[in-house]
């Protein structure tokens, strides 16, 4: 029992050292910025570079670009927003200018 234990909190202690060098990134929800001051435009020729979406991911606020690809991350937490915001970014709140995605992200992370 007391192996088990200790190979327990290996395993776990392993974990969370990957997670904090990793800085949290998977292929699935990477972390590409954590300022909410500043954005990147992407630049494709399949697209117009300022649509972008605001949504949720692991219980902050994100924006993806046209293509789907996380551009932006933020520490702001969704439980924090009054319900009728959080429907609309688990929703996805769509966005066609950099002019609105700012003033929707001051609105939010501020």
């Amino acid at each position: 029992m007391k192996k088990l234990i200790i190979i327990t909190g290996v395993i776990i202690y392993l974990s969370v050292a990957v997670s904090f060098f990793t800085g949290g990134a998977t292929e699935k929800n990477p972390v590409v910025m954590q300022n909410s001051q500043s954005m990147i435009n992407v630049d494709n020729e399949t697209g117009n570079e300022d649509e972008y979406v605001l949504t949720v991911s692991d219980g902050v606020i994100i924006v993806k670009n046209h293509r789907g690809d996380v551009v932006k991350t933020t520490d702001t937490r969704v439980e924090i927003l009054p319900e009728q915001d959080r429907s609309k970014l688990f929703k996805g709140i769509e966005v066609d200018s950099k002019k609105e995605l700012d003033r929707l992200l001051e609105d939010f992370c501020s």
